[in-house]
């Protein structure tokens, strides 16, 4: 049973089109962040799981149950107000901005959550929230107002307000942006235990290729609204789809060359600047020619590259 299925999802504000038909679905437990440049649609995607965004068109299930049918910005599922504010409770999202209530502390703020969402007794709820607080190192600001917090530190108070009633499902738009380098390793590190210790499953919005690559199960790579593609970490990184996902996934960048290669039974062999390289058929996928001369593109990451004074591989390169 999947925890989150939505199918050709579109949103538009006005002539433009944000979302394009967006399929992805989420399996309890999984770690799925999303990446892409700024104005892919990342954000407006993650609201449109918690109603902030009403989508154009689409469908959307939440543990298998269809709560979203839209046409032209309609829904045609009918749910009673309660049973839909059942299974959006069972959320927690963290937001670029704040969302703080101004008028409580940072303790008061966190103990909301469980009090309101989940009946928690107000004793039970302080424990829980001094010890999340703590956590992320906030254990001397518990009685401090949102307005005498740094940015890093309201940043802290809304991830332990989201988190500290363990929800079924996480949702991260870029929770880490705002804090600095140290504290952003130690809340990833907050947020791995709370994945394994709960099984909570997490939807993850970042620009940070280190987070995407070192926290997700699976990455959504979208572009231009349009999800080009969703594949483990290692998979994304090592058979890309396509250029624009080998180009996005890597730092420093990886290297395009381009080439001419002759196809035969056995395999091919391409000519480039880089010398003349050979790739054996059991490497190449179904889609790849079976023979003749075709223009290729060769990727090669930094990392993949060593330096030697002799020439012993067979695919050395002279240089200078």
């Amino acid at each position: 049973m999947s925890i989150i299925k939505t199918e050709n999802i579109c949103k538009s504000f006005g002539s433009v089109d944000v979302l394009k038909n967006v399929s992805l679905t989420v399996e309890p437990g999984e770690v799925v962040v999303i990446i892409g440049p700024s104005g892919a649609g990342k954000s407006t995607y993650l609201r449109s799981l918690n109603h902030l965004e009403k989508p154009t068109s689409g469908k959307i299930w939440i543990d298998d149950k269809l709560i979203e049918d839209r046409v032209n910005g309609h829904n045609q599922v009918k749910l009673p107000h309660k049973e839909r504010a059942a299974i959006l409770l069972e959320m927690g999202m963290v937001f670029q901005r704040f969302n703080l209530f101004p008028h409580k502390t940072a303790l008061q703020n966190v103990m909301l959550a469980p009090m309101n969402v989940k009946g928690v007794p107000e004793k039970e709820a302080k424990e829980k929230a001094v010890k999340l607080l703590n956590q992320v190192g906030l254990g001397d600001k518990l009685d401090s107002y949102p307005a005498k917090l740094s940015g890093g530190q309201q940043q802290r108070v809304a991830i332990a307000r989201a988190i500290v009633s363990e929800p079924r499902l996480l949702l991260l738009d870029e929770p880490l942006s705002n804090l600095d380098a140290k504290l952003r390793v130690d809340m990833r590190a907050e947020l791995k235990r709370l994945h394994h210790e709960t099984g909570t499953t997490i939807i993850y919005v970042t620009h940070d290729q280190v987070e995407a690559l070192t926290m997700s199960t699976r990455i959504a790579l979208y572009r231009k609204g349009e999800l080009v593609q969703v594949a483990p970490p290692l998979e994304l990184y090592d058979n890309p789809v396509n250029l624009y996902t080998a180009d996005f996934i890597g730092n420093p960048s990886i290297n395009f060359v381009k080439g001419t290669a002759q196809v035969e039974a056995g395999g091919m062999r391409v000519d480039s600047p880089l010398g003349q390289l050979g790739f054996e058929r059991g490497d190449m996928t179904e889609a790849a020619p079976q023979s003749g001369s075709v223009d290729v593109t060769i990727g090669v990451r930094p990392e993949q590259l060593s330096i030697s004074r002799q020439a012993d591989d067979a695919h050395w390169v002279e240089g200078h």
